[in-house]
């Protein structure tokens, strides 16, 4: 029988057992130390060449920012101030000018009484809100363009864009040509005043071409995606949309205000024309894109 062990044998028996532990986690320590030392020292060495108030400072933005038009005031907080009285500039405009409103929000028309709540202006401490508009001088000088010049502006715009931010590889740039209404029956053989409103056949003209529908902004618009070294997947939905005064939604739609007496006895005169019925010839256009998309 062996001799029972005495206290200080056990410990050293213990520390040897713990040995294989603490050597492999050393070994660890000093494989990752070996394959990420430069990282930690590059990292170190960032953290010593900034201050500590400098890493709380928000990154300075480089290059112009999207929409931007001008550059705010230094140090300005514009939502640090107090509401000042103003009749001179308020309101920006009269609640019954603007037909975007809800009828929810349109107080005067359902009867509040005053209007002081509208000759508040907002004044920021120690700074002004910058007017609103592109053009800070109201006496600039502004060059008038036709509608085609406009257009073409607007798409070369768009074109220097893509070639700029979008990669052809990943991306595709679809352009829809606009939709045309038919408000004007006498475009295609109708009496003066009328419209879409009762039309239940298309139009069978292969040549025909609404009024509303310029072929002079068409026309621009295959001119400049011609040029274009950018490729450009064109929807031409106008002419195939232009036989189809059948099948806006007319009268049948919700309204959203009451009509009057005199509508209802002329529908014509609030049918719409512009928009069109679902399910109808907006899914004709969702299947040339499909084809466009999936089978160009």
């Amino acid at each position: 029988m062996k001799p029972p062990l005495s206290s200080s044998s056990s410990a050293v028996l213990r520390k040897a057992r713990l040995s294989p532990y603490l050597f492999t986690l050393l070994a660890f320590i000093v494989f990752v130390s070996i394959l990420y030392g430069e990282d930690f020292m590059c990292i170190l060495g960032q953290l010593e060449q900034i201050p500590g108030r400098a890493m709380s400072k928000p990154v300075k933005r480089r290059g112009k920012l999207a929409f931007a038009i001008g550059k705010g005031e230094e140090g300005c907080d514009i939502f640090s101030g107090r509401w000042v009285r103003d009749e001179l500039t308020r309101p920006l405009y009269e609640e019954s000018e603007c037909p975007y409103i809800q009828p929810q929000l349109t107080c005067q028309e359902h009867g509040r009484p005053d209007k002081d709540y509208q000759k508040w202006r907002w004044q920021p401490h120690g700074c002004d809100l910058p007017r609103k508009g592109s053009f800070e001088d109201e006496n600039k000088e502004i060059i008038k363009v036709s509608t085609e010049e406009a257009y073409g502006m607007g798409m070369r715009s768009m074109l220097r864009w893509a070639r700029k931010n979008m990669d052809r590889k990943k991306t595709r740039v679809f352009f829809t040509s606009m939709s045309p209404t038919h408000a004007k029956g006498i475009d295609w053989g109708g009496e003066p005043g009328e419209n879409c409103y009762n039309q239940t056949t298309m139009i069978e003209d292969p040549n025909y071409w609404g009024s509303d529908s310029r072929k002079s902004v068409m026309k621009v618009i295959g001119e400049v995606f011609s040029k274009s070294k950018y490729p450009i997947t064109f929807l031409n939905i106008t002419q195939l949309s232009n036989y189809r005064k059948d099948a806006h939604t007319s009268i049948y739609k919700k309204q959203w205000n009451p009509l009057t007496p005199k509508q209802l006895a002329n529908p014509s005169s609030y049918a719409d024309c512009i928009h069109w019925c679902l399910p109808g010839l907006q899914d004709t256009w969702n299947e040339l894109l499909f084809v466009k998309l999936f089978y160009p």
